[in-house]
């Protein structure tokens, strides 16, 4: 870092917050000539336990600023530092003065004209850092200060940002590292109520970093598209430990700030204006396996080009993690290239409708023949003469769904170029005119696309028993509501079925198939997203080859059985990371890549 006579500004949000983080830059800057200037923005009034530790006694506010600010200004004399100020902004309320903050911080930018800049991180899990640190990389943007050079500091972290990138670590010769530990004994009321902590800063190294981070978050931009992001978090809420995901952005008129309150129990939930507590929208949340899940909200809430997002729950002083920056516009996303698979099996009647019908919608259609002893090949195969974008797929004896399913899948995925599939029945029973719907769910992020369907008075009684049946022991066994277990029209992402042919998890079999890709995809923590379908049963669903009392068995073992391969699969994935492979669970093709002012690991 280059300092030799530089104009350096250093925003210190409490007193003693410069020495910890950036003594070494002072020392440089101090010994090269340069013009300094330190900012306390607070006077770290709010820090009452170590009022009665050090002073045996409870001091008024006044009193404390006094005695805090007082211990500032003898370490300013001590380093020989003439130009700091107090701006003397409410300790620990910092987040509701953002807009006044930003104000202070762009007219201190513009009228100091500073060439270095250091400030707290957005990263840094204090509340009150992280809302500095956000304000004055909000400041620089707006200003569009791209000759400054800033750098940011961490003083409060956890366990999970063991993997961030830094552009200055300095190890302090043991001469800095007796002067530093002199300094810091000045600030007697913090000194002596955490020795421990303030000794700390003095055996590791100091860093400094740009806004380029890899961390290990409980909490990850998972998809941005043009209507929704996906944001992942990974930690459980409970009543106990309630969390809370704080949303800001900016606009002319300063910062916005929203709140949700996250409850896995539910599929949707209400955001707050963060000023009023009013409610201002609804949005959607995708419960996950061990206590995790999706926060999936519309783009339009959002009103920024760039937002901000942390996790936080009751702690009054530390966040669970800083403020994670967004673009908020994805990269265009253009329509997939779209595929359906239709398995058939004695259904001369209704594939070739099915087929023409879809084909009116997809890409390319794969009708799979599953043995039919009627005329279904024949009309199929005419029918492929007079469209390039029909293939068939002969099996010469009947094998059942599943099996018929996974051929005309291999066959999709070894011979035709798509990026989402569509499994959909061939007795009419499932509209082509909904597949746009799945299309859009898929440009919305949804690596599986399920078509949930609508019961209605006209719904034979043996299937929505059958169905009502298997869908609460899938919610019992996934720990999650499941609406439509068996639906057949369902989509996929072409990297998803990537991952669930790899795995080794599927049966292939009848219906079974269905519910191990169906259990698969909620146990892999996948983007799932539900559209809404109508229930349709011709002639009182006649062409179904489901038996409700012997699949229905069927599918409770298949439950119990998919179980025990999960685990087995699980066990061998755990070992293959062990030796440098690890699944991935993202599953982003190029054409939907992430925005993020950070890298994810």
């Amino acid at each position: 870092m280059e300092l030799a006579n530089k104009r350096v500004i250093i925003f210190a949000v409490h007193p003693d917050d410069e020495l910890l983080s950036s003594f070494y830059v002072l020392s440089e800057a101090l010994k090269s000539g340069s013009t300094i200037k330190v900012i306390f923005i607070t006077s770290g009034e709010s820090n009452y336990l170590c009022n009665i530790k050090v002073y045996k006694k409870l001091l008024s506010i006044k009193n404390y600023i006094e005695i805090r600010e007082k211990e500032a200004k003898t370490v300013m004399r001590e380093l020989g530092i003439q130009n700091f100020v107090f701006w003397r902004f409410p300790d620990g309320k910092l987040s509701k003065k953002k807009n006044d903050l930003l104000e202070y911080v762009l007219q201190e930018i513009k009228s100091f004209q500073p060439d270095v800049l250091i400030a707290p991180s957005m990263f840094d899990v204090h509340k009150d850092h992280n809302t500095v640190g956000l304000t004055v990389y909000t400041a620089l943007s707006l200003l569009d200060k791209q000759d400054i050079k800033t750098y940011y500091y961490i003083v409060h972290k956890n366990s999970s940002m063991n993997f961030i990138d830094y552009d200055v670590k300095v190890n302090l010769s043991d001469n800095l590292k007796q002067k530093k530990e002199v300094l810091l004994e000045k600030y007697k009321s913090q000194f002596l109520c955490n020795k421990k902590f303030f000794l700390s800063f003095l055996t590791r190294e100091e860093y400094l970093s740009k806004c380029k981070l890899h961390i290990n978050l409980p909490l990850q931009v998972d998809f941005i598209g043009k209507n929704l992001i996906w944001i992942k978090i990974k930690k459980n809420s409970s009543f106990l430990n309630p969390l809370k995901l704080n949303i800001s952005s900016i606009t002319e008129k300063g910062f916005v700030d929203f709140t949700l309150k996250i409850n896995w129990n539910k599929e949707k939930v209400p955001i707050y204006f963060e000023k009023d507590k009013k409610i201002y929208d609804y949005v959607k949340l995708q419960k996950l396996s061990k206590g995790t899940g999706y926060v999936i909200f519309p783009t339009s809430i959002i009103k920024g080009e760039e937002i901000f997002i942390k996790l936080s729950n009751f702690n009054p002083v530390y966040d669970i993690t800083g403020y994670l920056p967004i673009k908020r516009k994805a990269k265009d996303i253009s329509p997939p290239k779209t595929c359906v698979v239709i398995p058939c099996f004695n259904i001369a009647n209704f594939c070739a409708k099915s087929a023409k019908r879809a084909l009116k919608y997809a890409d390319n259609v794969v009708v799979v023949n599953d043995g039919s002893t009627d005329n279904t090949k024949d009309i199929l195969e005419k029918l492929s003469y007079r469209f390039s974008n029909l293939h068939v797929v002969n099996i010469k004896r009947n094998s059942g769904k599943g099996k018929a399913l996974l051929k005309g899948i291999n066959y999709a995925m070894e011979r035709i170029d798509f990026d989402l599939l569509i499994t959909m029945d061939g007795d009419l029973q499932h509209r082509a005119e909904d597949i746009p719907l799945f299309r859009q769910a898929w440009m919305n992020g949804g690596e599986i696309i399920l078509g949930v369907r609508k019961w209605n008075k006209k719904v034979p009684l043996r299937s929505k028993i059958g169905n009502s049946f298997i869908n609460v022991l899938c919610s019992f066994f996934l720990k999650k509501k499941v609406k439509d277990s068996q639906t057949g029209f369902r989509g996929f992402s072409k990297e998803q079925l990537k991952k669930i042919i790899a795995s080794g998890c599927i049966k292939e079999g009848r219906y079974e198939t269905e519910l191990d890709m169906f259990l698969y995809s909620y146990l892999t923590d996948s983007r799932i997203i539900e559209v809404e379908i109508p229930a349709i049963y011709l002639n009182g669903n006649a062409t179904s080859h489901f038996k409700p009392i012997l699949d229905s068995l069927r599918i409770i073992k298949e439950l119990f059985s998919f179980y025990f391969r999960y685990v087995n699969y699980c066990v061998q994935r755990n070992k293959a990371s062990d030796g440098g492979f690890i699944l991935s669970k993202r599953a982003i093709s190029s054409k939907r890549n992430t925005n993020s002012c950070f890298n994810k690991e």
